[in-house]
């Protein structure tokens, strides 16, 4: 479950987008048919433990309109504003039609993506409260992995793949796949956001490659 909580918030938001207005009966109904369901329906509380995350991770607020216990999307006219809120769309979008075109699987051919998903929301929380985090770390030019404590300056989607964006004691730049990455934790150590530092820049900064891992 913890893997795929990433890809159920997108669902959960993307569902109550797309209907509008919806009960949590409904949400559940989707949610019988969803590729992530796990044979569980989702109860109230967790539903709403949901909500908060998603408004901390993503400025979505779900808002529920108590005369009638339905959900929606608070200003929804502007959920697709913003890059993240487009990339959660897109995301979905491409998930919900190979769920429902089973049939067609033998004629849709992807190329094989490495994931990172997995540790996204625990280095989204770790950005949010300026903590660094322990990773263990395998680059493609070694054979054995390496633990190491770094600080999350941000995150990156490049060509189908996640990185995660650092800036070490002496300086100097990395940014580290996240697929490469085997284990990682918050830890208690917190860090201080270099007032200097501008993801964009250094997203297309040309030395960028050179940091790479």
């Amino acid at each position: 479950m913890a893997k795929n909580l990433f890809a159920r918030y997108i669902w959960e938001v993307t569902t109550i987008y797309n209907a509008r207005t919806i009960t949590l009966r409904g949400i559940n109904d989707k949610w019988a048919d969803s590729y992530l369901f796990d044979g569980k329906e989702i109860p109230r509380k967790t539903f709403d433990n949901h909500r908060k995350e998603i408004e901390t991770l993503f400025d979505i607020n779900i808002n529920c309109n108590k005369s009638d216990n339905t959900y929606y999307i608070e200003d929804s006219d502007d959920f697709q504003n913003g890059k993240i809120r487009r990339w959660l769309l897109a995301n979905f979008a491409v998930n919900n039609m190979l769920t429902e075109a089973k049939y067609l699987k033998d004629r849709i051919l992807f190329e094989d993506i490495p994931s990172g998903h997995r540790f996204l929301v625990t280095v989204i929380q770790a950005m949010r409260e300026n903590k660094r985090v322990k990773i263990t770390h395998r680059t493609f030019y070694r054979d054995y992995d390496k633990t190491l404590t770094i600080i999350p300056l941000a995150l990156k989607i490049s060509h189908q793949r996640w990185y995660i964006t650092t800036r070490l004691d002496d300086g100097q730049m990395r940014v580290y796949a996240l697929d490469r990455i085997s284990a990682l934790e918050i830890t208690d150590e917190k860090f201080e956001y270099p007032a200097d530092f501008s993801a964009i820049a250094t997203a297309s900064s040309p030395e960028r490659r050179k940091w790479m891992s």
